[in-house]
């Protein structure tokens, strides 16, 4: 390997192999399969950002310059298989955007390919109010219409005003 694209590496705290790609070799996937900076997690290419935060829009644009979209999560071993990566990378971002929002129309949420997101278990979170009522997500209304997950909220989805600032996953399509 030459000595530039390693520093390169090095740099951005990237590798060439996770945990995971190190195991038994018949039910893994080889990392190398996707492009520099996406990494595969359950046999799709993704790129966890970890170098900077944006509004949901300038992240979608973030994703757009790789090559890619921000993800969409439609299944629960994904999800699964998602957060067990992050943690093995020892990735401490606590925010992350999601390619869906319901800009569009208030209460149908969207992936960014316009299909539909699935609501409640396993995906979004339930949390308890100030008083001991459970708040089902996403509750966020017209001042929320953007997806991301939150550490704070073991990850779950949740509705967050666009304009704040988080990081972002994204993935090839």
């Amino acid at each position: 390997m030459d000595f530039l694209p390693l520093t390169l590496l090095l740099v951005l705290g990237l590798s060439l192999a996770s945990p995971s790609s190190l195991g038994n070799e018949t039910t893994t996937s080889i990392i190398l399969d996707c492009p520099i900076p996406y990494q595969d997690v359950m046999g799709r290419c993704v790129h966890v950002s970890v170098i900077g935060v944006g509004t949901w829009h300038d992240m979608r644009s973030y994703c757009h310059s790789l090559g890619g979209e921000m993800i969409k999560i439609d299944s629960a071993d994904f999800m699964y298989e998602l957060l067990q990566f992050i943690k093995s990378e020892g990735i401490e971002v606590p925010n992350f955007w999601l390619g869906g929002s319901d800009e569009v129309q208030e209460g149908d949420w969207r992936w960014t390919d316009n299909t539909q997101i699935k609501m409640g278990a396993p995906f979004w979170a339930n949390l308890c109010g100030e008083t001991g009522e459970i708040i089902l997500q996403p509750g966020g209304g017209t001042s929320q219409n953007c997806l991301c997950i939150c550490s704070s909220q073991s990850f779950y989805f949740n509705d967050r005003g666009c304009d704040e600032l988080m990081s972002v996953i994204c993935a090839l399509q």
